[in-house]
This record gives structure tokens, C-alpha cells and sequence, in this order.
């Protein structure tokens, strides 16, 4: 306490303070997120039906009453034979854009917190001309 110069003489000035609370936002890294790529193999049947080609040969008796309608042939005969095999080829095609993007969320956090704040108070004594601070 300290007497003002312009005030009346013998008047005491008090200065009171109070706390004040200020909230400000800060921006801090909340967590690292890695994006990656991974191959999952997998493992797949599938029944492919084949054909190939087989020597069928048909005997026949011979009959005493007719002619024979062919004449053998006095070299070898060579027959190619074929048949299907299965044939396999794996493509890679893209089946699936990802978009990763970022998006800010609001919300609100409830701040709780005591703050203090100086009364003044005055108290007269019996005796007078006399004050008492309290």
C-alpha cells in the first residue's frame, strides 16, 4: 500500500489483481502414419479340360466270297498324333485406386482450472480515527 500524491491526505490506495486465463491452440505432431504396398500370394486350382489324339485301330476278318477293297501300302505308314497342353500365363492388372488423404476433425475440450482474484475489505475499530486492514 502507498499513499497517491493527489489523493486526500491520509487516504491509503490498494492495487487488487486478478487472475486472468488465456487459451491458446498449438499444433503439435499427434502421430507418424507409414503406407505401404504388400504382396499376398495365394494359391489357385483350376480344372482345365485337355483333349488329345489316340490310335484307334479297327480289324476286320477277311471274307473268302469278296475282294479286298484296299491294297496295303508296302511302306510304313506314319501317323502324327497330337494333343492339347495346358498353357499358362500370369498378367498383373490393376484392380484398385487407394486415396489417402488427410481431413481435420473439430472438436472441443473442456478446460478446467481455478483463478484467484484479491478482495479488498474494511474494517472499522471501535476507536476512531483508527483503521484496521484485513
Amino acid at each position: 500500500m502507498s499513499p497517491r500524491a493527489d489523493s486526500t491526505p491520509g487516504a491509503v490506495e490498494v492495487v487488487l489483481s486478478a487472475e486472468q486465463l488465456s487459451v491458446e491452440v498449438e499444433r503439435v505432431p499427434a502421430e507418424r502414419v507409414r503406407i505401404s504396398k504388400r504382396i499376398v500370394e495365394e494359391l489357385r486350382t483350376v480344372q482345365v479340360p485337355l483333349r488329345r489324339e489316340e490310335l484307334v485301330i479297327t480289324r476286320e476278318p477277311l471274307s473268302s466270297s469278296g475282294p479286298l477293297s484296299r491294297t496295303a501300302p508296302a511302306e510304313e505308314l506314319v501317323l502324327v498324333l497330337h494333343e492339347e497342353v495346358p498353357v499358362v500365363s500370369v498378367t498383373t492388372q490393376a484392380y484398385e485406386r487407394v486415396t489417402v488423404s488427410v481431413e481435420t476433425v473439430h472438436g472441443e475440450e473442456v478446460l478446467r482450472t481455478k483463478l484467484r482474484t484479491e478482495h479488498a475489505s474494511v474494517t472499522v475499530s471501535e476507536e476512531p480515527g483508527a483503521l484496521h486492514r484485513s
